[in-house]
């Protein structure tokens, strides 16, 4: 109930926001010619080549807000799918639960990606996956994708890579924004976004609601979200921020299918009656303090209050969570030498029914960049952490303990409007806590499953030219300790280690201006994932395509009218749990998006969608049992139609 309390003030409120702020449009408008209120201020260009990421050592990628706004996406799931060649994989058939996957993982592969919202990890301790759908879309400024091995610079879940989200920061002129679509399925989906100040006090709020029956039978969820950030100079040299955000959610569970129930119909359920809630709420807030020219401080904490109540035909699985974290950091910065001190304490608490799981992390970072010369940028980043476990309940407590440790090597030449990169970097990932503890069907605890350790080597080159941007990744990332889920051991399967296992690949990209009305986009991923010793040494590792391509086409014949098309293909790959390979492949598919926008004015739009063109069949996952065959089907989306219009100003 306290939740539900908080829930509705919060919506409430942003009522109330929304309502003041309108009031004062007219002298906000007034002050649109005074100069800039010192906030806290981000990046804004149309570029991948942002100068913050020139200084990594990495392949990555930005959606910028300009492709955010023209795009027809409905969540942030949908635009990553659209502009990169990411994998997601769902087992309801849409973006609420999704997973994403980089360099090469299938099963449970956002456990290796970690993402940020304004420099706070969603990524929770255990295997639950993060609600998208509390991420606002309507205040996303720019997502970074950021590929390879990151763990010394953020730590835990960081082995794959990194999306790292920002949301707009308040500005001093009122502007904003309103969409609304219809689609198929019975799809409804509001957005609204204001941003602003009175004063020096700046703020930024949102709300949102998205719904559908869903593609497949019980698939349908709602959602309702919304929230604020305020930020505020409190001296010159002193700047903070508040925010809080809420979400609520409902949402079916129809689990998988047989190969039989499959190919008759992948859009029935064999499960009517299982279904969820989800209620969470945010704070987070911190300080930056300039101390002069040279050194700065900054404290980020955070909390979050996450409620998921599970139904499987009467049997009621409960989850409530409690997360804490704290970073503070030291900055100095002077004649191209950048160095950063700082530690990341972390305070999980998960109650499963009477259960209670619990996990307390700390970790001590290092990194420095070092502009050599005006060609040569060298960086090293280090980082220490420790990590306790537990799991509690009437019959006592279980403790596991564990700490790690990686270091990144990074140097990059810059060139003529382009730029070559290489890195050598150690990872490590600590097990997810029920990966260690089992609260179903009977408590169970093994404090013997290793974390994973690894390398990782990468090059890669960048290029601008007057009408075109290229750029590539090469990778070889050996790992130890793989944890995964052995289907054939137990009855519901057990966790173990693999001994090695073995991913190399090639990341590839083309942007180009082909005509002033044309714009070509090519995204592909190259990756061979593989177990490189034991009983199934040289197979294939499971729920991975080698070959990720998305051909994106943006054609604008007139002023007023855009075409966007999207192309995808994932290569054929084997199911969950199939380590041997001795299961049938699931079959590669490619799926065609097609949008168009209409512009009726300087600040308002119309647009209309068709995913999954063909109405191609095809699943996006699947599990199998270990021995040769495939037990459970899960249904991606068939084709779908939405339209909507947009105003902004």
């Amino acid at each position: 109930m306290f939740h539900k309390y908080i829930l509705s003030c919060s919506l409430r409120l942003q009522f109330y926001l929304f309502a003041a702020i309108g009031s004062v449009f007219t002298v906000s408008v007034s002050l649109a010619d005074r100069g800039s209120i010192e906030l806290p201020t981000t990046y804004v260009k149309a570029s991948r080549l942002l100068e913050i990421d020139k200084d990594l050592a990495a392949n990555v990628q930005v959606i910028d807000r300009k492709a955010v706004e023209k795009s027809t996406a409905s969540n942030l799931v949908e635009l990553l799918e659209k502009e990169t060649s990411l994998n997601f994989k769902s087992t309801s058939g849409n973006a609420s639960s999704a997973e994403a996957g980089m360099r090469g993982y299938g099963e449970n592969s956002g456990q290796r990606v970690l993402v940020l919202l304004d420099g706070h990890r969603l990524n929770t301790a255990d295997l639950n996956r993060i609600d998208w759908l509390s991420i606002p879309l309507a205040l996303v400024e720019n997502v970074e994708i950021i590929r390879g091995s990151q763990t010394a610079l953020y730590g835990n879940n960081a082995s794959a890579g990194v999306i790292r989200i920002s949301t707009r920061r308040p500005t001093e002129a009122l502007s904003g924004g309103v969409s609304t679509e219809y689609g198929s399925n019975e799809g409804y989906n509001f957005r609204a976004g204001l941003t602003g100040s009175v004063g020096l006090l700046g703020y930024a709020v949102h709300a949102e609601h998205n719904e559908t029956d869903g593609f497949r039978d019980n698939s349908q969820y709602e959602a309702d979200g919304g929230g604020f950030r305020l930020d505020y100079p409190f001296l010159e040299s002193l700047q903070g921020y508040f925010s809080l955000n809420a979400s609520e959610s409902e949402f079916g569970l129809p689990g998988g299918l047989t190969l039989s129930q499959y190919k008759t119909d992948p859009q029935q359920t064999t499960d009517p009656d299982n279904h969820g809630e989800s209620e969470a709420y945010y704070l987070r807030g911190g300080l930056d303090c300039q101390l002069n020219e040279v050194l700065s401080v900054n404290f980020d904490g955070g909390y979050t209050s996450r409620n998921i109540d599970s139904d499987f035909s009467g049997f009621i699985f409960e989850q409530d969570y409690d997360l804490y974290s704290f970073s503070p950091s030291v900055t100095y910065s002077h004649d191209g030498v950048k160095s950063v001190l700082g530690v990341d304490w972390m305070e999980d608490r998960i109650d499963v029914g009477s259960d209670r799981l619990e996990r307390d992390r700390i970790g001590y970072f290092a990194s420095l960049q070092y502009e050599a010369s005006q060609r040569w940028i060298l960086s090293i980043a280090l980082r220490y952490e420790d990590n306790e476990s537990s799991a509690s309940n009437a019959s006592g407590s279980d403790f596991a303990f564990d700490d790690a440790y990686a270091w990144s090597l990074g140097a990059i030449r810059k060139l003529n409007s382009a730029r070559l990169y290489a890195s050598l970097s150690r990872f490590y990932r600590f097990p997810a806590i029920d990966e260690i503890a089992n609260t179903f069907p009977a408590p169970s605890f093994n404090p013997d499953l290793k974390s994973e350790t690894g390398h990782e080597i990468e090059i890669g080159f960048e290029k601008a030219f007057t009408r075109a941007r290229v750029g590539f990744s090469a990778f070889y990332r050996e790992l130890e300790d793989e944890v995964v889920l052995d289907p054939t051991i137990g009855f519901f399967g057990t966790n173990v280690n693999l001994d090695e296992t073995l991913r190399y690949g090639l990341e590839l990209y083309l942007d180009y201006e082909a005509h002033e009305s044309l714009d070509l986009m090519l995204d592909y991923t190259l990756v061979n994932a593989e177990i490189d010793y034991g009983a199934n040494d040289g197979q294939t590792i499971p729920l991975i395509p080698s070959h990720q391509l998305n051909l994106g086409f943006d054609w604008h014949p007139i002023d007023c009218w855009t075409f966007i098309a999207n192309v995808r293909y994932f290569s054929a790959y084997h199911a969950g749990g199939d380590f041997s390979n001795i299961a049938e492949e699931l079959d590669g598919r490619v799926v065609v998006d097609l949008s168009v926008r209409y512009q009726l004015s300087e600040t308002s739009e119309l647009f209309a969608g068709i995913d999954n063109l063909t109405d191609k069949d095809y699943v996006s996952t699947a599990i199998s049992d270990g021995i040769g065959t495939v037990v459970a089907f899960y249904p991606a989306s068939g084709r779908s139609m939405k339209a909507g219009i947009r105003w902004r100003f």
